[in-house]
């Protein structure tokens, strides 16, 4: 299990769930471009909003809940 500490970290949300949001926005949207734009948004607000992270929750919860 990662810690929070790891999981707070971005840079491992991005190599983890990038390819998965990725090809979830792909299939909504059908635009590789769009797609692109969705996953980065989603990063982002995933970002802005890790200060509201609650412990033992997991970072695809984390990324996956914020786009």
């Amino acid at each position: 299990m990662n810690t929070t500490e790891e999981i707070l970290k971005p840079e491992n949300w991005v190599k983890t769930y990038a390819d998965y949001l990725y090809s979830l926005a792909l299939i909504k949207v059908n635009h590789k471009e769009t797609a692109e734009d969705l996953v980065q948004e989603t990063f982002l607000s995933a970002f802005n909003a890790r200060a509201s992270f609650k412990n033992g929750s997991s970072e695809k919860n984390m990324t996956y809940c914020y786009p």
